[in-house]
This record gives structure tokens, C-alpha cells and sequence, in this order.
């Protein structure tokens, strides 16, 4: 096997961290073409032509890499009609083929290397910030791309232009190509070739390797390191449970073998107000307007940690795929006040939580990538619909969706954004069984169901405002949709989201809705918090004591977990006013009764 020491074509631009000149695109094209004119000589197709795909030899040669994919046409099989390929690359009729019936040849490698040739201009394919799904629903349906970025020749442009032709049919083949104007301009290739690799090798010389953006670095590293925490109150408390958590449930109507317990355990008490909260393993996050704390939960006397002293709005930590999402944003402005315009929901990498070195250097740690698309965003949520993790977010005039992409992307990739003038307060992707994904978004006026794919909007009305109360949020249970308000919840199934098959009335009137575990709804307002069955039954009650100026509020609920903050001013030492809240932990477990 032959040692291509220059590495790769994308190996390339990311070292330059910019475009090739298109001397260089002319010749790695070149080169590119003569080797797929052998391959289709030989009847045989690639399917997987990119950058990525594309090495260079130290003396200046182009070798195409990476046949996994690649297939060969026969005399009685003249064309293809196989789904395979990366789909940013992917020709429209290898896209439509598996779902058609259609077939495809050869004109499919033309097709990606039309492809490659832009991606050598901005560094990235086309549509590259869209989730893959939702490229190969684009592709077949959207004109041709063309050259968008930087100035280049008209003969690159006619080239490109060739290449992405939509029909097959008018695609030139490799041999014509060969004899366009843009290609046969590349002259002394190898020493061009030879340059390109001494210029990408210098450039990482000098840059060298980083995992996470310079600006975010540079950020992180100009926050102030000096930030007091000595003002800070914790009091670790014993592991005792307090009074409720010995109360036993009798089976909810969908477990007829198992009884359920609350175990409720006091954690801690601090005097900062929490903006947000979320935990994992035993390390609790708290949020606040001041900065991002740790807590552990097993150690005894444990103290809180600053880890950054950004303004930490939003707080999720996703085990499932090693992430933790935030939105943040720098300290408010003592004259102008807070504004949310500087807001942004951020990626960190969870796996780095539990070593961190150097605690205020948290965003650095945790190799921060700031989502730019969702700057001056103002709330966000995440839906975890069996192995899919969707991130909605909500700017001024538009919601954002993005999924995540597993390897080799590791990474949220847009989906859609849908322009919209409503104010929203909570948003759930709802995915049905037809794969159809659909949004439910919450505002002060209601419920809506946005469709996706034909982005039309549906408004879900119900009983009279009056009966139900003002809108708080939907909650996914398995095949239904609860329908929160501060009164009542209206329970739907999925596939009919307007079609109401029961509801649950409040005992109280209610400020907020979490779901909690699999099969219970935690409920309550600044003096209780109740937790309901999926058949809308009490089976606990967590409130404050009477006559008492302490609020009640729920942290974070998350799988069979629970956090609740019960808060209290009083004055200090110099009669000014302080904040108290007392948090805790409460787990749900079933056993055998």
C-alpha cells in the first residue's frame, strides 16, 4: 500500500484554516477526473468522492482513497440503484434511487466532484450546518449549489455548473471534463501539488493543534479568575432522610407488582439564588446570574466550586451522548441592565467534568463550542425521543431546530429554521411512528403544533381559558401528549394531538410541569410540589410549612430524581437581606411490596 505523506485534501483547508487558491483546486481536480476516467473505464463507480477522500503523495501525485463503498457496473446490471455515500456529496439520484425505484451510474461521481470543488472554496460542502437527514431531503428537492464564497474565474464557475447538473443525463462524463478550460489551465501540477503540502504544514507549525475554538479560549481565559467566593454559605447536611421520605405508595395503575418510595435527603444550603440546575453522577451543577458552581454529593462537608463566572441561564446534561448544553451569556451590564442579546447555548464535553484541573477554567476544560447560529437566543429545549436528541432554540423572530449527529459528526446540526412572532415559553419535538417530526411550542397564548415539513401551524383549543388556565407546557409520555396548563392537563395522543382522551384536574393551581421517571408528573407552585401518576392519581406531596415566608421551587427532574429548592430571606449579621435556600434530593424507587 502506497504512503500518501500530504495527507489529505481536507486536512489541507483545515490547516490553512481557509480556501485553496484555484490553482490548486484546477489541479487536484485534474488529477481527480483522470483517475475516476480509469475507474469508469473499468466499469466501476467510487460513491464517495470528497475532500476527505482525495490524498497526496510528498512528490506532488493525487490518489483517490477509499473504495468501502465503491461498486462495480456489469454488462447485464449497466446501472446502480444502491443508497450509499456520504450524503452532503450524494448526487439526487443516488438519493431517490432506494426511495424511487430509480437507478443511477457513473454521473454520480461527477456529481461529488462538483461537490469537492466547492467544498475547496469555503472549507465545507454545501448545507454542511444541516443534520445529514435532512440534507438528503433537500438535495433532490432545491436547485443546484453554486460558488458563494470568495472570487473566482468564470471557467471554475461554468466547470462547477457542469458538474451539478440535476438530470444525469446532461452530465458530462470524466473524459469531457477532462478537456474543460478550467481543468486543462492546471500546469505543472506536481509542483503545485508539493506547495499546497509545504503551505498546510507551515500553517500548523504556526497554529497548532487545537481541539476548540481560539475565541472561546481567548474568552475563557479573560474572565476574571479572582471571583469572591467567600460570601458563599454551604452547610453540607447528614444524610437523613427529612419526614415524607418514608411514606410508601400503594402500585399506580400501571405496576400492579411494585410499591413506590420516595427517598428525600437534604443536600446542602447556600446563599446564591439558582438560576438553573442539573447533576451527574454525584456532582450537582447549580446556575447562577453570577457564574457556574459544583457540588459533590459524596463528600461529606463538601464545598461549592466556581468553575466559571459566566451568567448560566439554562443547564442539561445529556449522558447519553457525553454533552452538556447551556446557554449563557456574559454579566450584566450595571447601567443598561440585562438584555439577553449576547445569549448563546453552548456545547461542553461532559466526559472532562469529573478531572477538572483547573476548575475556573471550566469552558477551556470542557472544550467549549459555542452553537454561533443561536446568538441572542432567549430559551432553548432538549427532546430525547429514543436514541434522537433534538435542541430547540428560540430567537426573537425564529425557533432553530437542530439534532444530533453521531460519529463521525459528534455534533447538534440543523435541521429546519422556522420563522415565527410568537414569544415561546417551552418547545417539544414530537416524533411520529411515520417519522414525520412535528414541534409543539408553548406561549402565552396557547399551544401550537408546527409541522416540519410543510411548516404549517395548527392551534391546539381546548376548554374554555378560563377552566384550564393559562398555558404552561407540553410533557411527552410514551404514545400521549400532556397538554399542561395552570388548571388541568388535557392528555392526547400522539398521532392525534387535538384530540383530547382525558384530563387531569390540578389540586392546586400550578406555576410548572416536569415529567419525572417513565411514568410520573411533578407539578406545583411557589408552596408545594406534587407528583401525579401517568393516570393523573397524588402519590406524594412535598410543601412548605405553614405560616412560613419560604418558596418552594423544583430545580431539575430527571429520570427518577428530583431537586427542589426551598428558599427564605433573612437579615444578617448587618441587617442586610440574604438568600437561604435549602436543597433537596429526593429519588423515586420501586420494590416489591
Amino acid at each position: 500500500m502506497e504512503y500518501c505523506g500530504g495527507g489529505s485534501v481536507e486536512g489541507c483547508y483545515k490547516a490553512l484554516k481557509g480556501p485553496l487558491n484555484e490553482d490548486e483546486i484546477s489541479s487536484i481536480i485534474k488529477e481527480s477526473l483522470s483517475g475516476l476516467n480509469f475507474l469508469h473505464s473499468c466499469r466501476k463507480l467510487h460513491r464517495d468522492i470528497k475532500c476527505g477522500n482525495i490524498l497526496l503523495t510528498e512528490s506532488g501525485d493525487v490518489k483517490l482513497a477509499d473504495f468501502g463503498v465503491s461498486t462495480q457496473i456489469t454488462k447485464t446490471l449497466s446501472k446502480r440503484h444502491t443508497f450509499i455515500g456520504t450524503p452532503y456529496w450524494m448526487a439526487p439520484e443516488v438519493i431517490t434511487s432506494e426511495q424511487c425505484g430509480t437507478e443511477y451510474d457513473y454521473k454520480a461521481d461527477i456529481w461529488s466532484l462538483g461537490i469537492t470543488a466547492i467544498e475547496m472554496t469555503q472549507c465545507a460542502p454545501p448545507m454542511f450546518d444541516m443534520h445529514p437527514m435532512r440534507v438528503l431531503f433537500m438535495i433532490p428537492n432545491l436547485d443546484s449549489p453554486k460558488i458563494t464564497q470568495g472570487t473566482w474565474t468564470p471557467e471554475f464557475h461554468d466547470f462547477v455548473s457542469k458538474c451539478l447538473q440535476k438530470d444525469p443525463d446532461k452530465r458530462p462524463t470524466a473524459e469531457q471534463l477532462l478537456n474543460h478550460p478550467f481543468v486543462k489551465k492546471a500546469n505543472n501540477v506536481q509542483n503545485t501539488i508539493i506547495n499546497l503540502i509545504q503551505r498546510s504544514r507551515e500553517a500548523r507549525r504556526m497554529n497548532g493543534e487545537n481541539d476548540y475554538d481560539d475565541e472561546d479560549e481567548a474568552e475563557s481565559e479573560n474572565e476574571n479568575e479572582n471571583h469572591p467566593t467567600e460570601n458563599i454559605i454551604v452547610n453540607s447536611a447528614e444524610s437523613n432522610p427529612t419526614s415524607p421520605s418514608d411514606k410508601i405508595i400503594e402500585p399506580m395503575a400501571d405496576d400492579t407488582t411494585k410499591k413506590i418510595k420516595f427517598d428525600t435527603t437534604r443536600v446542602c444550603r447556600v446563599n446564591i439564588p439558582i438560576t438553573c440546575a442539573d447533576f451527574y453522577e454525584d456532582l450537582l451543577l447549580f446556575g447562577t446570574e453570577n457564574g457556574l458552581y459544583s457540588y459533590p454529593l459524596n463528600e461529606p462537608g463538601g464545598k461549592l466550586r466556581l468553575l466559571s463566572t459566566r451568567k448560566y441561564l439554562q443547564l442539561n446534561v445529556i449522558e447519553e451522548i457525553g454533552t452538556i448544553v447551556s446557554r449563557s451569556g456574559n454579566l450584566p451590564n450595571l447601567i443598561n441592565g440585562w438584555t439577553g442579546k449576547y445569549d448563546v447555548v453552548s456545547i461542553h464535553n461532559l466526559r472532562s467534568i469529573s478531572n477538572l484541573k483547573k476548575p475556573k477554567k471550566f469552558e477551556t476544560e470542557t472544550k467549549i463550542k459555542k452553537l454561533k447560529e443561536t446568538k441572542g437566543c432567549y430559551y432553548y429545549s432538549i427532546t430525547k425521543i429514543g436514541n434522537s436528541v433534538y435542541l430547540s432554540v428560540a430567537k426573537s423572530n425564529s425557533i432553530l431546530i437542530m439534532k444530533y449527529a453521531p460519529q463521525p459528526f459528534n455534533k447538534f446540526m440543523k435541521l429546519k429554521e422556522i420563522n415565527i412572532d410568537t414569544h415561546v415559553t417551552h418547545m417539544e419535538v414530537v416524533e411520529f411512528d411515520s417519522r414525520e417530526l412535528q414541534l409543539c411550542i408553548t406561549s402565552p397564548t396557547g399551544f401550537q403544533i408546527i409541522n416540519l415539513t410543510s411548516v404549517t401551524c395548527e392551534n391546539i383549543l381546548f376548554d374554555n381559558p378560563d377552566i384550564t388556565g393559562p398555558s404552561l407546557r407540553s410533557v411527552l409520555f410514551n404514545d400521549k401528549i400532556f397538554y399542561g396548563y395552570k388548571n388541568m392537563a388535557i392528555v392526547c395522543p400522539i398521532e392525534e394531538v387535538n384530540k383530547k382522551i382525558d384530563s387531569i384536574k390540578w389540586k392546586e393551581p400550578i406555576t410548572y410541569i416536569e415529567k419525572l421517571g417513565k411514568s410520573h408528573i411533578v407539578t406545583g407552585s411557589s408552596c408545594e410540589a406534587l407528583v401525579y401518576d401517568s393516570v393523573g392519581n397524588i402519590v406524594h406531596i412535598f410543601e412548605t410549612k405553614q405560616n412560613t415566608d419560604k418558596k418552594l421551587s423544583l430545580l431539575v427532574s430527571k429520570n427518577d430524581q428530583l431537586y427542589l429548592s426551598f428558599t427564605a430571606q433573612s437579615k444578617d449579621e448587618k441587617g442586610a437581606l440574604t438568600t437561604i435556600s435549602t436543597v433537596l434530593r429526593v429519588k423515586l424507587q420501586a420494590f416489591n411490596g
